[in-house]
């Protein structure tokens, strides 16, 4: 048998990711499996009542790097959050709601991330649910 060459190591691409970047069809399979964890509390903001939503990602999304959020609201825990995201955002990881909050009332958010590849908008799963009621 011949004895093999020992190749030299090939260009990384990206050198924030050790092996390169992700084929399309990973980062597809990666986002849409990813779980956004979501938390609440009580908190206020210019002396009015507030609920903070705050999330975490995977830290292999975390790697590969969302596009965007969208957080989404409801009076009611399994339905009601419509179509159209209540915030939308490309850098937090969090919302501070003062907005429309009636005392004796309960509010529900959960949140989805984005990632375009290409030129499709792919989404991860939705976040588990988080609710306050406003005392």
């Amino acid at each position: 048998t011949t004895p093999v060459e020992p190749q030299p190591p090939t260009e990384i691409e990206d050198p924030d990711t050790p092996l390169g970047p992700l084929p399309d069809e990973e980062v597809i399979t990666a986002v849409q499996g990813a779980k956004i964890k979501l938390t609440s509390k009580l908190t206020k903001l210019n002396g009015k009542k507030a609920i903070k939503v705050t999330w975490t990602v995977p830290k292999n999304i975390e790697d590969i790097g969302l596009d965007g959020y969208e957080v989404y609201k409801s009076t009611k825990r399994y339905s009601g959050f419509g179509k159209t995201p209540y915030f939308k955002t490309t850098t937090k990881k969090s919302y501070i709601n003062n907005k429309e909050l009636k005392k004796g009332k309960t509010y529900y958010y959960k949140v989805r991330g984005y990632k375009m590849v290409g030129d499709q908008k792919v989404y991860t799963q939705w976040s588990t649910k988080a609710w306050r009621t406003i005392k």
